[in-house]
């Protein structure tokens, strides 16, 4: 037998999160003439399932997107 206590969660991190938005909300803050450009967030919208992925871009990753891959 297990004690629930003492066994660690088996947890992922991601640099996603997800957000359920409507697509006159997605329209009107993220594509709209009056909405506020945020620069270090890449967004993808799904109209028919209502999900809004956003993904963090954080100064370690732009960085390392910006340098030379060597092979």
């Amino acid at each position: 037998m297990t004690n629930i206590d003492t066994v660690e969660p088996n947890i992922k991190t991601t640099e996603y999160i997800m957000f359920s938005i409507d697509s006159t909300t997605f329209q009107q803050d993220f594509i709209g003439p009056d909405a506020i450009s945020i620069h270090l967030i890449r967004t993808s919208f799904n109209p028919k399932t209502e999900l809004l992925s956003v993904k963090m871009v954080t100064r370690e990753h732009s960085e390392r997107l910006r340098r030379p891959q060597s092979h």
